[in-house]
């Protein structure tokens, strides 16, 4: 990436230009210590001097909204001067409307919350005041003997009761709920010297601060230190995060950095003869950061040469509306022009989508001269894809779903307000039939709908304990086999199957990313600093002694292969996983075995003959693992058993060849659904077969005695073998008295149970199952 800078000539301002405001038409505002407010047009063109107040401007805010209608009566301005006033400004005539005497000394601060309708302000005099939209104070938040630097609305979190601000004084950063209910703050130590400069992401909720030491660094919303900058020779004097949440902007004395949301350097540009960058803003699209200098110039710089990569190709944007593709294995190159600046592009699955600000084009990869065209109706916030289809994302309509021909096939309403960071990657996921959000009324809850007709799926939703802040969808297999992978705030991964009714399973701690592979049920992750990739990781629902065997843990054998908490999985194709590395940037390679994709494959058209030769040749009990977790799955017992030989697992292949002996189907169906812990699904599978007695005998081998008892009453059978099953269980350890009310009742309606006739009740239902079973046959070829 790099950027190309333009500026005026001569500067507008006659003193340093201390403040930068953008709406959302692109219309920006600068405000300086000459005492003036200049209009800029979205290309950086001078139009004219609104206004020149009694002091130096410290501060210059749009009013939330305005720019989004033409002629809305929002688009007026707000100034903070040095004298501590605040001035509501007709942004048409210049008209000030509104004089507020805000602080005792300069207003260092202004927020705005995200819908626009509470204000604060922070002061020389240490002082952080909220406010209403139109100028009525409301609280006094913070009386500090310390002078207040700078002043960002945080994002809201449960921890904080709601919405909290966040603010400098000295070396540290506070974060103060506006919860009069909640006492607690949030302090930390930031820098070795004074805090200048802090930017909140509501899309990421990573926190970036600049200071006087010189470096600049990362935080997550807790204060937790993700990423510390080398100290440079000057103070960091501004920063700020782009609208996407992905990069931010760092200025400093005749420089502009802009950083991936991790922290690394993604381009520096030197800009000359301007002093130091005092103030940054970006533009609605996140295409461009205007600069505010000492020299008193406003400068824009627009980003170029991001680079997308997606199997051998290589997508790079030339210019604000040009895309460069190159084929790195043919070496062809294509070149696509665009009409509007490109916002959001994204490649995969043999198709490119590029976003601009008015329409959305969609390339196949094998015809780059026949692309699909639709427009849109507001500013893209994300894109994502999966084999058959793709969504975008705006706060207008919210997830519209297309395919790849360009008919949208589904839109998802997710509610009536709708803000960008409720619609980033993290927190959407998309399958060719399924989409999985989290829900925006509550952070712990992830709600589904049917990607084919954007309906929600009815009683089909799962209820954390903890935050979710990153989801996956497995792209593979049918519905019913679909699995969700989420990170909660404890960083621990869980994977749902989420068609079923099986306990949420937890795989891992200490997750910094997590993938699923495109064309298998492989999941990979950034586990306690290393790659861990689950090749099967549905074998926790079916055998959880199995995870083991098809779990891969990259650095256990290759010491140089450590990762940092910091690393993130940009994607999962095929055989190989791309890391991005959070210190330098540095986009990393792993392969995984090509192995388990060709079991699958295998699997995939139920040939067990086929699956057990390449297990047997390649000699892997990763292969073994995989084959007895589906073989048990798709009741295969044959396989299973083999498999567990392999894996000399002698107490799992001695109860599957007593499962083989069970005469029925039904009856090795819900023996499989036992191992696999899924009791009630065992227990309906025979009692829809007739099968009473063997459900009744079920819950006795689990000492389920009231399920067993209840279950004997309901169907009026083997209410005696039941009672002689309990007094036996009693002897045996040394009690003679019974202390469940169920038997004690059923004791005396059933009288004294005879063993004998008992044991001759049993045989006839073993002698009944034997005429109506089928023994088991094993697949043809075996």
């Amino acid at each position: 990436m790099r950027l190309t800078v333009s500026q005026q000539e001569a500067p507008r301002h006659g003193d340093m230009c201390t403040a930068l405001s953008i709406n959302h038409s692109g219309v920006m505002l600068s405000g300086g210590d000459d005492h003036a407010v200049w209009r800029w047009t979205a290309a950086g063109e001078p139009q004219s001097k609104i206004i020149e107040g009694e002091s130096c401007v410290t501060l210059v805010s749009w009013l939330p909204g305005a720019g989004r209608k033409k002629g809305d009566a929002r688009d007026a301005f707000l100034v903070a001067f040095a004298n501590g006033q605040l001035h509501f400004v007709n942004a048409a005539d210049g008209r000030v409307e509104k004089r507020i005497e805000a602080h005792q000394g300069a207003v260092t601060g202004l927020a705005w919350s995200p819908d626009g309708g509470t204000m604060a302000t922070a002061g020389e005099d240490g002082m952080l005041k909220v406010w209403s939209q139109s100028g009525v104070q409301r609280s006094t938040l913070v009386t500090s003997t310390k002078s207040i630097h700078c002043l960002v609305w945080g994002a809201d979190s449960p921890d904080y009761g709601g919405t909290c601000v966040l603010y400098t004084h000295g070396p540290d950063v506070a974060v103060k709920p506006l919860n009069p209910a909640v006492k607690k703050q949030l302090q930390w130590r930031a820098h070795n010297g004074t805090v200048l400069c802090a930017s909140w992401s509501p899309m990421s909720n990573l926190i970036a601060t600049g200071g006087e030491d010189g470096t600049y660094r990362v935080w997550d919303a807790y204060g937790r230190a993700l990423f510390t900058s080398a100290a440079s020779e000057y103070p960091v004097t501004s920063v700020r995060f782009s609208p996407d949440g992905e990069m931010f902007a760092v200025g400093s004395f005749m420089s502009l950095r802009i950083c991936d949301k991790s922290g690394w350097t993604q381009c520096r540009e030197s800009v000359p003869n301007a002093g130091s960058v005092m103030a940054l803003n970006w533009t609605p699209d996140s295409t461009q950061v205007a600069m505010g200098t000492a020299s008193g110039h406003l400068m824009l710089a627009q980003l170029v040469d991001r680079v997308f990569h997606w199997r051998n190709f290589r997508c790079s944007l030339a210019d604000r509306n040009k895309l460069v593709v190159e084929d790195m294995t043919t070496k062809n190159t294509e070149v696509l022009e665009h009409r509007d600046t490109i916002i959001k592009v994204s490649i995969g699955f043999s198709h490119l989508i590029v976003a601009t600000t008015t329409q959305c084009t969609v390339y196949a990869v094998e015809r780059w001269s026949q692309p699909v065209q639709f427009d849109l109706r507001d500013v893209v916030v994300s894109i994502q894809q999966c084999e058959r289809c793709f969504f975008i994302a705006d706060c207008t309509l919210g997830i519209q779903v297309y395919s790849y021909e360009g008919r949208q096939t589904a839109v998802i309403k997710i509610g009536a307000s709708i803000r960008p960071e409720l619609l980033t990657n993290n927190l959407v996921s998309l399958s060719h039939d399924t989409c999985a959000i989290r829900d925006p009324a509550d952070s712990k809850r992830i709600i589904f709908f049917d990607a084919i007709n954007g309906r929600p799926i009815k009683d089909l939703q799962v209820a954390h304990h903890l935050d979710v802040l990153e989801l996956a969808l497995s792209q593979y297999g049918p519905q019913q086999d679909r699995k969700l992978a989420f990170v909660d705030r404890n960083r621990d991964l869980y994977l749902v199957a989420i068609h079923s009714r099986l306990p949420t399973q937890k795989l891992a701690t200490m997750v910094s990313s997590a993938a699923w592979n495109d064309s298998t049920e492989t999941l990979t992750a950034i586990a306690d600093c290393r790659l861990v990739t689950w090749y099967y990781p549905s074998a926790v629902f079916v055998d959880r002694d199995l995870l083991v065997h098809t779990k891969h843990v990259r650095g256990d054998e290759d010491s140089g292969d450590d990762l940092g908490r910091n690393d993130h999985i940009i994607d999962f194709f095929g055989t190989r996983a791309s890391v991005r590395r959070g210190s330098d940037g540095a986009l990393l390679t792993f392969g995984v075995s090509p192995y388990p994709s060709l079991l699958f494959a295998a699997l995939a058209k139920s040939d067990w003959v086929g699956a057990i030769r390449l297990c047997r040749f390649i000699r892997d009990n990763t292969l073994w693992g995989i084959l007895a977790a589906v073989a048990v799955k798709q009741n295969e017992l044959h396989t299973a058993e083999v498999a567990y030989a392999a894996l000399e697992d002698v107490d799992k292949l001695r109860y599957m060849s007593r499962v083989r002996e069970i005469p029925t189907s039904e009856g090795r169906q819900a023996e499989l659904a036992l191992f696999q812990r899924r009791v009630d699904e065992a227990e309906s599978i025979l009692l829809q077969a007739g099968y009473t007695y063997r459900a009744i005998d079920m819950h006795i081998g689990l000492h389920a005695w009231e399920r067993a008892i209840k279950l004997a009453v309901e169907r009026r059978a083997h209410i005696d073998t039941v009672l002689h099953a309990r007094q036996k269980h009693l002897e045996s350890i040394g009690r003679s008295t019974e202390t469940l009310h169920a038997y004690r009742q059923a004791a005396q309606s059933a009288g004294k149970v005879d063993a004998a006739a008992v044991a001759e009740k049993v045989k006839q239902e073993h002698d009944k199952e034997k005429e109506r079973g089928k023994p088991y046959v094993p697949p043809k070829g075996v």
